[in-house]
This record gives C-alpha cells, sequence and structure tokens, in this order.
C-alpha cells in the first residue's frame, strides 16, 4: 500500500480520536492480578477500551474523510497546498495551548496531564491530531486568501446594488441597525448587568458614588434614566432610548468598515460575510440591547483602530488640520469614548499612542515623514477632552476616588492560589505583606480559577503606596519558588482563548438581570421593569441567540478562538509577503488579548473579547488588499 495513504490515515485517525477523547481517565477494576508486568498490561488495556469504547465507528467515519482531505492537501506532492515559513511552528503552538486548555477545562491543573500516566498517551493524540488539522488551516486559509484578485464592479446596477453603490455608508447602516433594532423592541427595555444596577445604587445614593465603576458611563445611564422618569413616567424609556442611540452609533461604526472593504476591492463574498456577521449572528445582534460599559467602550475601541489603519494603510506621515479634520475629530471622539466608558481604556489608548509615536519618530530619523507637532497635539488634546469630562463629573457629584483593584486582579489570582496549593509554605514576612494589601485569612477560600472577582474583592482600599510596593516584591520572590503555580492561575483563566470548541457565549436577558443587589424602594423609584406585555419575550430571545449559536457554522464565526487562529495566521501571511510594516494595525487585537488575561474574568464573560470580533473583519480585508497592491 502507498506509504502516503497510510501516512494519511495516521494523521486523519489521529485528529479523529483528539475529537472524541477526554482526560478523564478512569482506574480499572482490581483483578486481583499479583503478576507486576501482567497487571501493567491489563490496566493500559482497560485504560484503551475506555478511551474509545462506543466511539469506533464514528473515529473511523471521521477518519477516513480527514485521511483523504490530508492526502489531498497535505501530503501528495502534485496537489498540497503550499507550505508557508513558519507554519509548522504556528500550528504546533496553537496545538500545544489547545491540549492545555483541555488540561484546565478537566482539572483546572495541568497535572491532569501526566495523572494517570496513560493520559500521556491521551496528550500525543490531541496534541499530533491537532497539529496537523491546525497545519491544514493555516494552509488552507493561506491558499483561500491567497486566491484573491480585486472585485471588479459591474457597471450594470438594479436595486439595492444601487443603493449601495450610490450610499454605501448609509446603506450598510441602514440595513445592519434595521436588523438589530428588532432584537432592541423585543427586549424592550434594555438588557442590564449587576455592573449597570450597581452604578444606578452610586448614583441614587444607596452605594457611595466612587470610582468603582466608571465615573462617565454611571453619570449618562443615569440621567437616561431621570429622562425617561420625567418625560415618560418611567425609566424604561430612558434606558431603552439609551441603547437605541449607543447600538446606532455601533451600526454607524460598522457601517464604515463596509465602506472601507469597498474602499479596497475586497471580494463580495467577504463584504457578504462581514454583513452576516453584523446582522445576523447573536454575538452582535445579542449585545446590541445591553446597556454594558463595554458597549460604548468598544464603539471607541473600533473607532481608534479603524483610525489606526487608515493612518498606516494611507501612510499617513503628513498631517494637517485642512486635510484631516475628519479623522481628527474622529479620533478625539473614538478617544473619549474608549477611556471614558472603561477604567482600562486609559491603558489601551497609552499603548496605541505609545505605538504610533515611536512608529513616526523612526519614519523621521530614517527622513520618511517631516516631523509636524499636530498628530502629537491631538493626541494630547483628545486625552484632555476626556479628562475634562470625567473631571465634570466628579467634581459636580463629589464623586470619591480610590485607587483601583482592578489593574492587580491577574497578580492577586496568583497570589490566591499559591496560598491555596503552598499555604504551609508562606512565611510570616511573606504573609504580612500579602495582608498589607489584601486579606490573607480570606484567600485560599475566596479563591475561584476562573475569576478573580471573589479574591479582589478582598483589596484593602486605604492600603499605602509602601504596602503595595512591599507587596510586589513578595509577589515577586514567591514566583520562583513556584514559577508553574503563577502560570497556571493565569492560563486557567484564560485558556479558552485557544478553544474552538468551548462556548463562552453569554446573554444578560432583560432590565431584571443583576437588580438582586440593589433595594425594592430603588427600582420601584425608577421604574425600571419589564412591562406585562413584554413578560417572557426576552428570554425567549436569548434562549433564541443560544439555539443559532450552537449551529455548526454560527457557533465557530462565534468562537473566539477562531477569530485569533486567523489573526495569527494572517500576521504569519504578512511576514511572509514583507509586509511587515503594517503589523501595528494589529495593536489594538493584540491589546485586547493581553487584557483578556488581565482581566477579572473570560469566562461567562466574552465581552472583554469584544474587540478582538469587532476589528477582525476589517483586518482581513486590510491584508486581502494590501497583498493584491503591495509589491514585496
Amino acid at each position: 500500500m502507498n506509504k502516503k495513504y497510510i501516512k494519511s490515515f495516521i494523521y486523519g485517525l489521529l485528529t479523529a480520536s483528539a475529537f472524541f477523547i477526554t482526560l478523564d481517565t478512569p482506574d480499572p477494576y482490581e483483578a486481583h492480578i499479583t503478576r507486576g508486568a501482567i497487571n501493567a498490561i491489563f490496566k493500559l488495556f482497560e485504560q484503551l477500551h475506555s478511551t474509545f469504547a462506543g466511539n469506533g465507528f464514528y473515529i473511523l467515519v471521521i477518519a477516513s474523510a480527514l485521511a483523504f482531505i490530508y492526502y489531498r492537501f497535505l501530503v501528495d506532492s502534485e496537489h498540497k497546498l503550499e507550505a508557508i515559513k513558519g507554519d509548522k511552528v504556528l500550528s504546533a503552538f496553537l496545538s500545544i495551548m489547545y491540549v492545555g486548555g483541555r488540561a484546565f477545562a478537566y482539572s483546572d491543573s495541568l497535572s491532569s496531564l501526566w495523572t494517570p500516566k496513560f493520559n500521556l498517551i491521551k496528550d500525543l493524540i490531541f496534541l499530533f491530531g491537532f497539529y496537523y488539522l491546525y497545519l491544514l488551516i493555516v494552509r488552507g486559509l493561506n491558499y483561500i486568501l491567497g486566491s484573491f484578485n480585486p472585485a471588479m464592479e459591474s457597471t450594470r446596477f438594479t436595486g439595492l446594488k444601487r443603493m449601495y453603490h450610490a450610499r454605501p455608508w448609509l446603506f450598510s447602516f441602514a440595513v445592519i441597525y434595521l436588523s438589530w433594532i428588532i432584537h432592541l423592541i423585543l427586549r424592550y427595555p434594555a438588557a442590564l448587568s449587576a455592573d449597570n444596577w450597581y452604578e444606578l445604587n452610586q448614583y441614587f445614593g444607596v452605594y457611595r458614588y466612587d470610582n468603582a465603576q466608571p465615573i462617565f458611563h454611571t453619570w449618562i445611564t443615569s440621567q437616561f434614566v431621570l429622562m425617561g422618569r420625567a418625560l415618560f413616567g418611567t425609566g424604561n424609556v430612558g434606558i431603552f432610548i439609551y441603547v437605541c442611540i449607543q447600538s446606532a452609533i455601533m451600526a454607524l461604526v460598522l457601517a464604515y468598515t463596509q465602506v472601507m472593504l469597498r474602499k479596497w476591492n475586497t471580494p463580495k463574498w467577504l463584504r457578504l460575510l462581514v454583513f452576516f456577521l453584523y446582522c445576523c449572528t447573536p454575538y452582535f445582534m445579542g449585545n446590541a440591547a445591553w446597556a454594558i460599559k463595554d458597549y460604548p467602550h468598544m464603539i471607541g475601541y473600533v473607532i481608534i483602530a479603524l483610525c489606526l489603519i487608515t493612518i498606516v494603510v494611507e501612510h499617513k506621515t503628513t498631517f494637517s488640520i485642512k486635510k484631516d479634520y475628519k479623522l481628527i475629530l474622529v479620533w478625539i471622539a473614538g478617544t473619549m469614548m474608549l477611556t471614558l466608558f472603561r477604567k482600562n481604556g486609559l491603558h489601551i489608548y497609552y499603548a496605541t499612542c505609545a505605538v504610533l509615536v515611536i512608529t513616526y519618530i523612526i519614519l523621521i530619523v530614517k527622513k520618511k515623514a517631516k516631523f509636524s507637532p499636530l498628530p502629537f497635539i491631538v493626541m494630547v488634546v483628545a486625552l484632555l477632552l476626556s479628562n475634562a469630562a470625567d473631571q465634570a463629573v466628579i467634581v459636580s457629584h463629589n464623586v470619591v476616588i480610590e485607587r483601583q483593584k482592578d489593574a492587580y486582579s491577574f497578580l492577586f489570582q496568583q497570589t490566591a492560589r499559591y496560598v491555596r496549593d503552598y499555604g504551609d509554605e508562606v512565611t510570616a514576612e511573606e504573609k504580612e505583606a500579602i495582608d498589607g494589601i489584601i486579606q490573607y485569612d480570606k484567600l485560599a477560600k475566596a479563591y475561584t480559577p476562573h475569576c478573580s472577582d471573589n479574591v479582589k474583592s478582598l483589596f484593602r482600599g486605604k492600603s499605602t503606596d509602601e504596602q503595595l510596593k512591599t507587596y510586589f516584591k513578595t509577589w515577586f520572590k514567591m514566583f520562583f519558588k513556584h514559577p508553574m503555580c503563577y502560570v497556571e492561575a493565569t492560563w486557567n483563566q484564560s485558556y479558552y482563548i485557544f478553544m474552538p470548541d468551548f462556548d463562552n457565549i453569554v446573554y444578560n436577558q432583560d432590565v431584571d438581570a443583576g437588580k438582586g443587589i440593589t433595594t425594592p424602594e430603588l427600582i420601584e423609584y425608577l421604574q425600571l421593569y419589564v412591562p406585562d406585555s413584554m413578560q417572557g419575550i426576552p428570554i425567549m430571545i436569548c434562549s433564541f441567540y443560544r439555539m443559532v449559536n450552537s449551529l455548526p457554522i454560527i457557533s465557530s464565526l462565534n468562537n473566539l478562538a477562531l477569530y485569533v487562529i486567523v489573526m495569527l495566521s494572517i500576521m504569519l501571511f504578512m511576514i511572509n509577503k514583507k509586509l511587515g510594516r503594517y503589523l501595528i494595525t494589529f495593536v489594538p487585537v493584540w491589546l485586547c488579548i493581553a487584557f483578556i488575561f488581565l482581566a477579572p474574568m473570560i469566562k461567562d464573560q466574552p465581552r472583554y473579547s469584544w474587540a478582538v470580533f469587532y476589528i477582525m473583519p476589517t483586518l482581513v480585508g486590510m491584508y486581502l488588499h494590501l497583498s493584491s497592491t503591495v509589491k514585496e
């Protein structure tokens, strides 16, 4: 038999097996075999049986289909897909991350990869099975995107096509927003969360008004609720108007991405796919009715990303107020939304500006650009305006400013895991240093692998800078005692990034979500409730989202790992095509991924990964444009 056929079938068998096996390896029954070697072989047979039992037929069918695909695209020298420098390294990395994720999904620890020892065999099946699958995906993606030819626009337009080509931005906005408005109405007045109710508690005096939540978002949502009460007798109308406005702004921004894709002559299939993503997938239409702080923050995030893409792709090295006033105004608006509505927006803005400034300085040094103070002035002015808006609310409402605990949540999570697993090794000095910042005695019990909220709630807000400095030193010293403990604490909380078979989509159903933290008196005063005529409808709609998201194609389009795989693959393609100078356009997406690791949680909180979903379609179009127009 042809060795290539055998090799292809082995590849397919490994991948098919990886789809079905788990790390759950029960101990075989006690057979009372006294001879060690015989008993070991018996256990091996029993564990192999439990690994494949009941799935042999399915594995064979899938393996046979994959064997044909692998032979055709990876093995057969006459037809196989073109190899890309670095594709094996990328595939191996993705496979390793997947195997680690399976360990955390099963047992909260990497130790399940080698406990029991039979799991080492399963690890190899996972590792090589997904390696070949990822290699096929990377090379296949390179082939599909590499086959791109700029779209030739027809000169004959009828009906919708004429409207699209006449007013592409307005047409795209209408399509997107009209598809969303149905969901806004069916989820009237809006979807809220515990964070929303926390903000309302702060503004209306149940809690102290401080910076635990974004100050400006607390103020502006409360103003809409008050407007609804004043004009219509219920906060429902006010919060409904608010989500209608914020979703309209997002629809305008996403519609402009369609304008960019059209300007770049990207293929029609991509533009239609992006329309489908925006209009028909739960990730986009399901979030439109949510009054959460992350939504306006994400609008600003996408705006800044689009500005960055425009500057880089159009090689803007000179700036003037007269020619670039639109870009300047959009940048300022994006900056304010990015930084006012989430506290980590400032860090994202600083990092993005730093990359732009460094790039600009390098171009000036290489004499490829002339110095202009305008970009620096715009960056600073945008930040000053954002700070002025925040300060206006702080002063007018006597907002209390405290040290923020969110910035240290991943450190606290690592410390908590250390205390849980190695508490008997913690010295009195280390305990004192930790207790100066977070309540040590409650750490081990508060530790939850997938979420740091419980741990960060133990933060001592009145701790001094000196105590924080001492804690950092202690944290650093403890790392070298058990470094894998820190690695596991962070990886365990964020392994979903590389799990294409993990569903992490959650929807807050209606205005009642999270209201348990407030008082009946405030609810009565604000008149925020699901009307009797709407009872059950928001719940039904969210059930519809979950159903749609379980469908094979849409479930993948709503999976973070798919976007990460596409992102890493395209970056690899760009490096191979000597387009590396354009990689800075991926900075906003990389910052989002970095903050996923730093965030309190990602499981059941996909909002921390929104930027990847909202920005990647445009980056795909950008790559197609560059690969067809820029000479290597």
